[in-house]
């Protein structure tokens, strides 16, 4: 019966941490200002246990700009070349670890400029355990 109860718990504690992670879908937003790229960055929520952001700039000059998105080990998990007026795109990334760190990086060979963004996510889940006498 005490392990049931435990469980149930243990349940309860993780659905409410799920849902204060989709809830606050905006948590992680970066806003850059350097040079003519303001950059946001917006965690959207997750699939299944896949985090899902997107990535938002304004290329008002049409630059050629290079996006590449790294995981902490150095691999490129995306490449591409973009040289339009508005960049919109949502990655979701297929990591099944609890905690991410990726980076972004914004670079623009001609100009000489690069803009480098850190993506985290760690995952906490908190117990409480109570005892109280009953009379």
């Amino acid at each position: 019966m005490k392990s049931a109860t435990i469980n149930n718990l243990v349940k309860i504690l993780f659905f409410t941490a799920v849902m204060a992670l989709l809830t606050v879908g905006t948590v992680l937003t970066a806003n850059a200002n350097e040079g003519n790229n303001p950059v946001a960055i917006k965690y959207i929520g997750a699939v299944g246990n896949q985090p899902v952001f997107q990535v938002e700039f304004d290329n008002a000059a049409e630059a050629e700009l290079l996006v590449v998105l790294k995981d902490a080990d150095g691999h490129v998990l995306y490449n591409e070349k973009f040289q339009g007026k508005h960049f919109s795109k949502r990655f979701q990334l297929n990591r099944s670890e609890e905690d991410l760190q990726v980076s972004l990086s914004l670079i623009n060979r001609k100009a000489r400029q690069s803009q480098e963004y850190q993506i985290n996510r760690n995952t906490r889940v908190v117990e409480d355990v109570t005892v109280t006498r009953v009379r």
